[in-house]
């Protein structure tokens, strides 16, 4: 009876369900209990690192995810008999919870990062971005502790529905009505993370075609490529995930879906963990590198200054120059657009929400 309830296509007596099982616990305990608290203890604790509190609060909630998804194992309940009912009902809960709350934060973290290319603080709005931002940090909590409350209300109501052996990996409530919403509320989620991608493509191929034509010698080669590419790899790799997992809700009988999702952790790491700067901190011992010259078409023909938009993408850690007479500033550049009706606007330090990225 167990075997024809698991709604992902495998059976106990299955001689892949060990394999799979193994492969389910390596990415959680892997990339969620080793790998990630590293990457946020060098976030946190690193001086020589610094990022943006939205990026190392998503981190903090997929090492959540993996300790709810492991909840079975260190109860020693991954295979076996059922667990207990109240086990089961906690797991399901926070895992009913989970996508929701990582869904949020990867859209707290898209949002940071366009919102960064549009506003230029003062004193009168930073009060007010404060509380955006704590505001921003724990909507992914307050996502997760609505959808585990309404979770295990429901449970509680029929434990006969709650138990391991619908997904195998872990314990589920077999309610359509939960599921489904779960699935709608990320589906939507991820819709407007890729809404906020389009935006952030757009204005940064208008600023690249601007400065571009501002000063010919501009070229690629004065654009961070790297925050682009790290920022649009994992967020297409999240949602191919997210949507994977939505789709396994209703009947999709495969492994792939939750072994994917599994992933996710791991690519986290290994998107935002693989920096020049955090790399540089963890192996201490080798000397430290000389900071980057900038490349020869970013030079403005006044001094040594690099262009507008490598200036903007890129922190090179390097002191400012006096600016000379005629040298025209990304702000006075800005203000000369507005007057003559260009609805270019400067990209404002994107790199807050990753950190100085390799130029």
């Amino acid at each position: 009876m167990a075997e024809e309830g698991s709604v992902n296509g495998i059976k106990p007596s299955d001689p892949r369900a060990g394999t799979y099982l193994a492969i389910w616990f390596f990415f959680q305990i892997a990339a969620d209990h080793v790998f990630l608290p590293i990457l946020v203890a060098t976030f946190l604790l690193a001086k020589r690192v610094k990022r943006n509190p939205i990026l190392i609060n998503m981190c903090i909630t997929w090492i959540i995810a993996g300790i709810s998804s492991t909840l079975l194992l260190y109860a020693g309940k991954e295979t076996g008999p059922e667990p207990s009912h109240a086990l089961c009902v906690f797991q399901a809960s926070m895992l009913e919870g989970t996508p929701p709350m990582c869904s949020v934060s990867a859209l707290a973290l898209i949002y940071t990062i366009w919102k960064s290319m549009t506003y230029i603080s003062n004193d009168r709005q930073s009060g007010t971005m404060k509380y955006g931002i704590y505001a921003i940090i724990i909507a992914p909590y307050a996502t997760l502790f609505g959808f585990a409350l309404a979770t295990s209300l429901v449970a509680i109501q029929d434990l006969s529905k709650v138990d391991r052996a619908r997904r195998f990996f872990y314990c589920s409530v077999g309610n359509n009505h939960l599921s489904n919403t779960m699935g709608l509320f990320t589906a939507i989620v991820c819709l407007i993370c890729v809404l906020f991608e389009i935006l952030i493509a757009i204005r940064i191929s208008r600023a690249w075609r601007a400065f571009k034509d501002y000063k010919p010698g501009i070229t690629g080669r004065g654009f961070d490529k790297h925050l682009v590419i790290r920022l649009f790899i994992f967020q297409g790799y999240l949602l191919v995930a997210l949507v994977l997992s939505v789709a396994s809700i209703p009947s999709l009988t495969s492994v792939a879906p939750d072994l994917f999702a599994a992933s996710i952790g791991m690519a986290v790491f290994l998107v935002f963990g693989t920096q020049s700067d955090v790399l540089r901190t963890w192996v201490f011992w080798l000397p430290a590198r000389p900071p980057p010259v900038p490349p020869k078409d970013t030079i403005t023909p006044f001094t040594n200054h690099a262009s507008p938009v490598s200036r903007a993408i890129c922190n090179d850690h390097q002191a400012d120059a006096p600016t000379p007479p005629g040298y025209m500033t990304p702000q006075s550049r800005a203000s000369l657009m507005s007057r003559k009706g260009d609805t270019v606007i400067i990209i404002s330090k994107p790199e807050e929400a990753f950190g100085s990225t390799r130029c």
